[in-house]
Parts: C-alpha cells; sequence; structure tokens
C-alpha cells in the first residue's frame, strides 16, 4: 500500500492497521480485501460522498443536494440516496418535495433503523406546512 499523504510511504499490513486504530479507536481490524481495486463508479461515489460529507458539515445543503443528485444518478433507487435527498430538501424549507423523497424512502426501506427518526421528521415537516397556512 502506498500511502500518498505520507510522500508515498509504503506501508505494511500492521502499518494500515496502526492508522485504522488511530482513526476507530481500535475498533475496525484492518482486512486485505480493503485493498481491492475499485471501479470507476465506485470511486467516483466515494468522492461524490467525501463532497457531500464537507458540504453538509459546513451546512452548504444548496451543495449537497446537488452532490446527492449526483449520486443517485449513479445508483437511482438507492435508499440512502434518497433519504439524504429528503433531508436536504427539509433544510432548504422545500417541505413538499422532502416530504415526497421522505415517505419514498420509507417504502423502500421501511425497517431501516433511523425509520423512526424519520417518521417523527416527516411529522415535524407536516406540522411546519400546516402553520404556513
Amino acid at each position: 500500500m502506498v500511502d500518498p499523504f505520507s510522500g508515498g510511504a509504503i506501508l505494511s499490513p500492521a502499518d494500515c492497521q496502526r492508522i485504522l486504530d488511530r482513526i476507530y479507536e481500535g475498533k475496525l481490524a484492518f482486512e486485505p480485501r480493503f485493498l481491492a481495486a475499485l471501479g470507476t463508479r465506485q470511486i467516483l461515489a466515494r468522492m461524490l460522498n467525501n463532497l457531500k460529507a464537507i458540504y453538509f458539515n459546513t451546512q452548504a445543503y444548496a451543495k449537497a443536494l446537488s452532490v446527492v443528485e449526483r449520486l443517485l444518478i449513479l445508483e437511482p433507487e438507492a435508499p440512502p440516496g434518497i433519504r439524504d435527498r429528503g433531508l436536504l430538501l427539509s433544510q432548504l424549507k422545500r417541505y413538499p418535495e422532502a416530504m415526497n423523497e421522505l415517505q419514498q424512502y420509507l417504502k423502500l426501506a421501511p425497517a431501516a433503523e433511523d425509520a423512526q427518526a424519520i417518521r417523527d421528521h416527516l411529522r415535524s415537516i407536516r406540522q411546519r406546512e400546516s402553520s404556513l397556512n
């Protein structure tokens, strides 16, 4: 493994484990499959997910939404992408669109870990919408 962040240093599996330990506090074991080559779509998705996180963390919600739209081009029926689009639309106060996306997410992933939180969020959006009318 070549580490581009350390001047191209060559890393052994033990070096990789030390990096994982530092980042994940010893909760993730290094596996050789982590070094498998990725396809173009996987690389693009990873780059887009990194951008999405950056934009979301800086509250650049319109930019994050643009990135999610591109991720959904790669995988149009991906429940996490549909959920993220709904949550971002909600942040942008585009409530009717947000509700449609979040309802679609719940149809695709009714038993998702965050399903109850999404239902609660939908209820909150409905209350906001009704108070505006």
